[in-house]
């Protein structure tokens, strides 16, 4: 397989995200980093030539589409750097893999260990796709999970990177409250 051709078709199909989901761990949160490609089912022997190439992650499949998925942090560690090598020719390609990167970079650091940490991950993740189209959390839903606006009503302080509390419903209750803008999340 040669590598130019497959960074063009990875710069057509492929899919760099960040997924975020609850957790028994001690943050509540595992975070992966995820690249997918996705195609008809009938093209599962091309995803096949692609892991073989990388040598990393597993093909899935449904009635309808076959799935390579490469989430190991080692493995998404490898796809990087062959990445980082060749690079992407579109610019909108070259920053989702830059933010990408930089979030693989915060977990690879132990930083997902963090309720901090996971909430940076989760606002770099956000400007790779507008999560809101998705039916998947935001920064701003996991930071009211992790940091509930609750606790900023009552000493009428808001974060500063907060956008879901400023939000009509909130402010109507504190419509008459003088608030002050931290510096958290």
């Amino acid at each position: 397989m040669d590598s130019k051709w497959l960074m063009g078709f990875i710069e057509a199909s492929g899919c760099f995200s960040v997924v975020i989901r609850k957790s028994q761990n001690s943050v509540g949160y595992q975070t992966t980093a995820d690249f997918t490609i996705k195609l008809p089912l009938s093209q599962k022997p091309f995803l096949e030539g692609i892991r073989d190439f990388f040598r990393a992650g597993k093909i899935y499949q449904n009635k309808n589409e076959a799935i390579f998925k490469v989430t190991r942090l080692d493995d998404v560690k490898a796809l990087i750097g062959f990445f980082q090598k060749e690079s992407f020719t579109t610019e909108e390609k070259k920053r989702e893999f830059s933010v990408w990167k930089k979030c693989v970079e915060m977990m690879n650091s132990g930083l997902h260990l963090t309720p901090e940490g996971v909430l940076e991950i989760a606002r770099q993740r956000d400007s790779i796709h507008f999560r809101n189209l998705w039916n998947k959390k935001n920064y701003c839903s996991l930071r009211v999970e992790i940091d509930p606006c609750h606790i900023y009503e009552k000493t009428h302080q808001l974060p500063e990177g907060c956008r879901l509390c400023w939000g009509e419903e909130f402010k109507q209750k504190l419509v008459n409250l003088p608030l002050k803008v931290t510096g958290g999340n």
